[in-house]
């Protein structure tokens, strides 16, 4: 229904999605919901597949929607995704009634400026979505009626919420991936008693690969805002009628700090922990799947976090209409609006020049996320995760052949995304300018966030290149050790599950400090039946006696106060790797002098029988008390 009054013309969700035949309707569903498949708007609209499919080809042969296949997250199949043209966008002006076509795809954030930039983001927007609609198709079931009757549902999403709100006098910004609201209509028999609407809302986080270094402050940061709009004033009147946030993330350990910044977020304001929980990508119903609380208590089910909600307590703007301010209504016989959509994406993709300069521009790294296909950006990530790493460290812990990932690296080469330098170890990889802004395009953060640069003239570069370039012998040492465990444990049956490098970082919160626990790394084995944990100290023989004291005494601390049983059950093992055996000795007595009462295991080894034997043979010494040496080599975790 089209509501007219003196101040504006609004755009309600009833005619988007209940008036009209069926091509308008997918043509007003596309409006607020760009890139559709035909799956999804088989479900939108409960028809067939065979039906959608036919209004699709109908739409296209009136020049009035247009599709692009973007790479998937997986290897299945790539779908073909539906967005409108310009005359697809006239089309539905026309239908509303005298609205610009300008101004409404810049309401709805369809026009070609706001397609390009979700362009890159959608292997991670497609799986958000699917997640959505699932939870979607179950509410009927889950949020059923007393009795087990199937409750009658009315629902939104929406995709890249943002609300400005104010605190402490300050403008803050909340963004979330995504947000679902659900009305439950009462039960026909319990109207005349209570005939009020049950409101359900939940806030969506999707992580489609968080992996760099500055990437732990970019989720506490998330989850901050999100405290602090809870603390608003703004909320005070249903201060506990809050939505939970739900985190959908590539990994269980992804999951495991995203639990962890969320309590870091709540400790760092004082205030309550946020309600929801987080879960890997799923296939089945999310109502069925495995949750576990943001606030530590394990797993829990949605069902628990389901509460109704007033109406007010429902973020702003879900549930009240967009609309079209005065003065944007065409007027009667004023020319209609210009080009809205350039579209043509895939073309348009295949005609850049990627070998002659770097590409730049918004427009340029949206049109080559088309030329990648899900290999391509796995690499990327991993390369993010692990700047300067080296091929061969690179196919190891990525699970690759070398063959294999050599065409692919040529493509991405090709594509000016990456470049090889040459170091004081060796050749080695590195994100270039190109790379870096489709990283960011890619995860929807700031370039600013994961690059830097000296002078205006110069190239962005990864964030902590520098640092890496200076202390290469070091930081190389890291990654050989990780590659080579990697290798003998794929060697025989064992596996790596996960590993950290430039974030394995720890903070917390002790006595009314703060304090930092800085391994060069951490690590989790699976070796058979038995899964550890260890933390990595490459010893490169530049720290002096006092640094080294102090770094085990931060051990020391971090184990006695109990800090890590929020991330681990026991404190992980610590490998201590020295450059040759004197050093072995010195790093074991004082190691020994400070850990030696603690309940930590503490192997030692150096770096030339690494690099001869691997990790996993015996070349490992078990650290006694006081720092006592052993005869001969053990091997880890028998």
């Amino acid at each position: 229904m089209i509501v007219q009054n003196r101040m504006a013309e609004t755009i309600t969700s009833e005619d988007v999605e209940e008036r009209g035949p069926l091509a308008d309707r997918v043509l007003f569903w596309l409006l607020k919901h760009p890139y559709q498949r035909g799956s999804d708007l088989s479900f939108v609209f409960q028809s067939s597949a065979s039906t959608i499919w036919r209004q699709l080809q109908t739409l296209t042969q009136h020049a009035w929607v247009e599709s692009v296949t973007a790479a998937s997250t997986t290897t299945s199949r790539p779908e073909a995704l539906y967005y409108l043209t310009t005359d697809g966008v006239k089309r539905v002006a026309d239908l509303v009634g005298g609205v610009d076509p300008v101004n409404l795809a810049r309401l709805w954030k369809v026009n070609e400026a706001d397609l390009l930039h979700l362009l890159p983001r959608l292997p991670g927007y497609l799986p958000l979505q699917q997640i959505v609609l699932k939870l979607i198709e179950d509410a009927p079931r889950q949020l059923a009626y007393p009795g087990g009757y199937p409750a009658a549902i009315r629902w939104h999403w929406q995709r890249d919420y943002l609300h400005v709100f104010e605190r402490k006098k300050k403008r803050m910004t909340l963004r979330a991936d995504g947000a679902v609201v659900f009305r439950r209509r009462p039960l026909r028999e319990a109207m005349q008693k209570d005939p009020t609407d049950s409101w359900y809302c939940f806030l969506l986080f999707m992580d489609s690969g968080l992996y760099g270094s500055e990437d732990l402050r970019l989720m506490r940061k998330r989850l901050e805002q999100l405290l602090q709009w809870r603390e608003s004033s703004e909320r005070w009147s249903f201060y506990h009628a809050f939505p939970p946030l739900l985190v959908v993330v590539p990994t269980r350990h992804q999951g495991d700090l995203w639990i962890q910044s969320a309590q870091e977020a709540a400790a760092h304001l004082r205030v309550a922990p946020l309600k929801g929980a987080c879960a890997v990508q799923m296939q089945d119903s999310p109502w069925r799947d495995s949750w576990h609380g943001l606030d530590g208590s394990g797993m829990i089910t949605l069902q628990s976090l389901a509460d109704p909600l007033v109406p007010q307590a429902i973020p702003p703007g879900l549930l009240a209409p967009k609309q079209i301010e005065l003065g944007t209504v065409r007027q009667a016989g004023k020319k209609r609006g210009g080009t809205v959509v350039t579209g043509t994406f895939e073309a348009r993709a295949k005609l850049l020049n990627v070998s002659e300069s770097d590409l730049k521009t918004t427009a340029e790294v949206a049109l080559l996320s088309l030329r990648l296909c899900h290999r391509h950006r796995e690499l990327l990530l991993h390369i993010y995760a692990l700047p300067l790493i080296a091929p061969h460290e690179l196919a190891a812990l990525a699970h690759r052949d070398m063959a294999t990932q050599h065409r692919y690296l040529y493509d991405l080469h090709q594509f000016r995304c990456l470049q090889t330098v040459e170091t004081a170890c060796g050749k080695r990889l590195v994100l270039t300018e190109t790379g870096l802004r489709l990283i960011a395009a890619l995860l929807g953060i700031h370039l600013r966030h994961i690059a830097e640069r000296d002078a205006t003239t110069q190239p962005w570069q990864q964030r902590g290149v520098s640092q890496i370039l200076r202390t290469m012998k070091h930081s190389a040492g890291v990654y050989g050790f990780l590659a080579k465990l990697q290798m003998q444990a794929c060697a025989i049956g064992q596996e790596v599950l996960w590993w950290e490098t430039t974030r394995s970082l720890r903070r917390y919160h002790l006595q009314g400090a703060w304090h930092n626990l800085m391994p060069d790394a951490l690590f989790a084995y699976q070796a058979k039946d038995m899964r550890v944990e260890a933390w990595l100290e490459w010893d490169t023989g530049s720290m002096h006696q006092k640094p080294l004291l102090k770094k085990f005494e931060a051990y020391a601390q971090y184990v006695r106060s109990q800090h890590y049983r929020q991330d681990h059950r026991t404190p992980p093992t610590l490998l201590l790797v020295a450059p040759h055996s004197g050093r072995e000795q010195m790093l074991r007595q004082i190691a020994g002098s400070v850990l030696g009462s603690l309940p930590l295991r503490v192997w030692t080894t150096t770096e030339p029988l690494l690099m001869v034997q691997g990790p996993l043979t015996t070349i490992w010494k078990l650290l006694k008390s006081g720092g006592e040496s052993e005869e001969g080599g053990r091997s880890l975790w028998v």
